[in-house]
């Protein structure tokens, strides 16, 4: 990314996948007015950058590396938050549930571990909602899907249990490769 970007100080949304970049060189915290940031099939490596924490939208597709640090907290505004594809790992953060602006959640494809928390059943304005390829235990809190969520995957998890009743009505329903009881649904 050449560094002359951060003279765009009017920018509001950066799309740069589908690109051959090996590394994050530019100074993002100078883009003030940068709300949207997409990395989609884009080969970077490495750990997320925190100095991206103040966006509503941020999308990676790299192969960002660790868990996802403790500044995501800062991320007040965040409407959709999609690391699809990484190596990341740890536990899926609780903090996430505290986004009041949230819409699209996806981790799908990491290598995160632990359970589905169930503050996430508090995000009111989430639609999508995708933690399949991980390798997540235990059960569906009941939280989950009470609220507008329309995608629900956790396909390809060790979740089990009952699905929840309040995840019966969602649009797109992915449980495949996991030993969830949708049994409830089809009453």
């Amino acid at each position: 990314v050449p560094t002359s970007f951060v003279a765009l100080t009017n920018l509001r949304g950066l799309v740069l996948s589908n690109n051959f970049m090996t590394g994050i060189q530019l100074d993002f915290g100078a883009l003030t007015n940068l709300e949207e940031l997409w990395f989609s099939f884009t080969p970077i490596f490495g750990f997320l950058p925190t100095e991206l924490f103040s966006l509503t939208k941020l999308e990676f597709d790299c192969q960002f590396l660790g868990g996802i640090p403790p500044e995501i907290a800062n991320l007040v505004n965040l409407e959709q938050f999609d690391v699809f594809n990484n190596a990341l790992t740890g536990a899926l953060p609780t903090v996430f549930g505290s986004f009041a602006n949230l819409e699209r959640l996806i981790l799908q494809a990491n290598s995160f571990v632990g359970t589905i928390p169930s503050e996430y059943g508090n995000l009111e304005k989430l639609v999508n909602l995708q933690l399949g390829l991980n390798d997540l235990t235990g059960t569906i809190p009941s939280t989950i899907g009470t609220n507008s969520l329309e995608v629900f995957d956790i396909s390809s998890t060790r979740v089990s249990g009952p699905l929840p009743e309040s995840l019966c009505n969602v649009q797109t329903l992915v449980i495949t490769d996991s030993d969830v009881d949708a049994s409830a649904c089809l009453q």
